[in-house]
């Protein structure tokens, strides 16, 4: 939990949004606004090195794929 500032309180509630498990309405109750952030983590397609020598060369496009 983050500190109040004035009389409003923000609240940073981590959740997967593919489970509704994470996201529970308890975490909610009396919730006026949301900031939502999601992201995903993408690679190629073809697959690369532990070290993502492929992802970070920079040099050759390899089609994305959203990585599991």
């Amino acid at each position: 939990m983050l500190p109040t500032v004035s009389f409003y309180a923000i609240y940073q509630i981590i959740g997967d949004i593919t489970k509704e498990s994470t996201l529970v309405p308890e975490y909610f109750q009396g919730v006026r606004k949301v900031i939502n952030v999601v992201s995903v983590i993408v690679g190629p397609k073809e697959g690369d090195t532990p070290d993502w020598a492929k992802y970070s060369q920079g040099i050759k496009f390899f089609e994305p794929e959203v990585v599991n």
